[in-house]
């Protein structure tokens, strides 16, 4: 079954942008790690910081956190690597 969108704001730390999904009535804790922010050259950082790149991004974050979850390759708390993000590209550049 597939994560939930909750409707609260990203938090930026050391390790990148933290942020919750739900599943069924229990929270899951969702971290974009700050390489994946630092690479994507299309949303440019402005004063937010990476909370503003995370912003325009969150639905595809949304989706492979999701992802990973049904893969059940999450262990707890669900990290978004830049691995995943080339996973991600790929797997839409197959789709078309």
């Amino acid at each position: 079954m597939p994560l939930a969108h909750v409707d609260r704001p990203g938090h930026e730390n050391a390790l990148g942008v933290h942020f919750p999904m739900r599943h069924d009535a229990t929270t899951v804790r969702v971290v974009v790690v700050r390489r994946v922010l630092q690479d994507m050259k299309s949303a440019p950082l402005d004063g937010e910081g990476y909370i503003a790149r995370f912003e325009a991004f969150r639905k595809k974050f949304e989706a492979i956190a999701s992802d990973k979850f049904d893969d059940d390759r999450c262990g707890g708390k669900i990290e978004i690597t830049s691995s995943d993000m080339v996973k991600f590209l790929v797997e839409r550049l197959n789709a078309s």
